[in-house]
């Protein structure tokens, strides 16, 4: 297991927090969650968070849901462009049929943004279009655990219908590639 560093931009010391868990704590990545701690990742009390991650080249995990307007996956389009060395994963590619292709057309031309597929919405034929439309090397496994059971999104992956070359990319390949494991 490998840990990521949770600020909250509406403390003064998220940049500090995100310095602890880097360089004292041996933590390897950024986890967002702007609908738990009710801030826009437009909000400008995050700028510290996209700088230190610009910085550090940060792969950045981001809790997105289709319509709300602090995590919709629009919002990374502008935050991908602005910091391009921030690897951005958009948490359950926005959750619903409708967000993933709003999250499928924001990653589009924005090489530093990935699709991130846990949840229990995503089907084998989703996962078949994100591939086809980003490439395999931008879609990230995840299972969304300990809420939903790892078994069920692995059986959405596995019996999806991606090559085996896909399926290695999507299942294990993309994300030690970005945390240089």
């Amino acid at each position: 297991f490998y840990g990521y560093v949770t600020p909250n931009p509406h403390y003064p010391d998220a940049e500090a927090e995100l310095r602890r868990g880097f360089d004292e704590l041996g933590l390897i990545a950024i986890k967002l969650h702007p609908t738990t701690h009710n801030y826009s990742v437009a909000d400008p009390r995050c700028e510290p968070i996209w700088r230190f991650a610009q910085e550090r080249g940060a792969v950045l995990l981001c809790h997105t849901w289709e319509g709300d307007a602090r995590c919709r996956p629009s919002l990374f389009g502008p935050l991908a462009e602005a910091y391009p060395a921030v690897r951005f994963l958009l948490g359950h590619s926005g959750g619903t049929t409708a967000a993933r292709t709003e999250a499928i057309q924001t990653a589009q031309g924005r090489p530093n943004i990935y699709l991130e597929i846990c949840g229990s919405y995503l089907t084998g034929m989703e996962l078949q279009r994100m591939v086809a439309d980003v490439g395999a090397e931008r879609v990230i496994f995840g299972t969304d655990a300990p809420w939903l059971d790892p078994r069920f999104v692995l059986g959405k992956v596995a019996y999806s219908g991606l090559s085996d070359e896909a399926l290695q990319l999507v299942l294990g390949g993309n994300i030690r590639r970005l945390l240089s494991l």
